[in-house]
């Protein structure tokens, strides 16, 4: 079992990404669920299939896996998926979609920091940008245990946004507040009801700030802050050849197309060194 409100051994504090009142309960499923369609799912399942490699038969390791999307889209495609997940709610959702669907997952609750995992999987996937939530020291431990869950000649399909691109977007005059960018939307959630986010993003940490006050299905306001960073291609690669693996492709969209620097996304095939 873990721990219900893990805390940060260096401050005493619950890490917002392991609090289970905080974004990653049902409050991410309720806000963010409504911008990934079933049709960017499959656009994104269709990648790993034909671009990277994954095939029928596979056995593939989703960490994290949220709320399944992936996992379910890839079981009904003839793989054998393992998704894990510290968000129990998240797991919940990730069964019942199992279910619905009529494929099977196997799901695990861990921290993937500290994951105990067999090295028996040919892939495994770390997708929409589950890295940078707490320091680096924490994105090395995640990326060497997926790395120890790995066969010989297995891989790792890594996806983060492409910093640049991120810089570009938000690093303009107008947003420009006391150091910091600032840009804030609203739009409706998974039960129509309005979801308000604020992004504060900080050039010189490199982190964002996301800011989300939301109303649940059951009428009730809540407000979160998530408190993200942002890696470049560089740090990236520098962050897997620590953990033992090295980057053998990379693309810069679901398209398969190639990584540039005005690519949203940074997507990398890594293998073990």
């Amino acid at each position: 079992m873990v721990n219900s409100k893990p805390t940060d051994a260096r401050t005493g504090e619950v890490e917002w990404f392991t609090d289970p009142d905080g974004l990653f309960g049902n409050g991410y499923y309720e806000t963010q669920v409504v911008a990934l369609s079933p049709e960017r799912t499959r656009r994104e399942v269709g990648f790993l299939l034909d671009h990277a490699g994954l095939a029928p038969g596979d056995r593939v390791l989703d960490i994290p896996c949220g709320h399944g999307r992936h996992a379910v889209e890839l079981a009904q495609r003839g793989i054998h998926v393992t998704g894990v997940d510290l968000s129990q709610p998240a797991l919940a959702r990730a069964a019942a979609a199992s279910w619905e669907a009529g494929v099977d997952l196997r799901l695990e609750q861990q921290d993937t920091r500290e994951a105990s995992l067999e090295a028996r999987f040919d892939w495994a996937i770390t997708l929409f940008n589950s890295l940078g939530y707490g320091e680096k020291t924490d994105d090395r431990a995640t990326l060497r245990r997926i790395a120890s869950a790995l066969k010989p000649d297995g891989a790792l399909i890594l996806e983060e946004s492409n910093l640049e691109y991120t810089a570009r977007l938000i690093e303009r005059e107008e947003h420009l507040r006391d150091g910091v960018y600032v840009t804030d939307y609203a739009y409706r959630g998974v039960w129509d009801q309005p979801v308000y986010h604020m992004h504060v993003w900080n050039p010189e940490t490199r982190r964002m700030q996301v800011h989300v006050l939301w109303w649940g299905e059951d009428g009730v306001m809540r407000e979160t802050l998530a408190d993200i960073r942002a890696y470049s291609f560089e740090e990236l690669s520098g962050l897997l050849e620590d953990a033992g693996l090295r980057t053998v492709a990379t693309w810069g969209d679901y398209d398969g197309s190639a990584l540039e620097p005005e690519s949203k996304q940074v997507i990398i095939k890594a293998q073990l060194a």
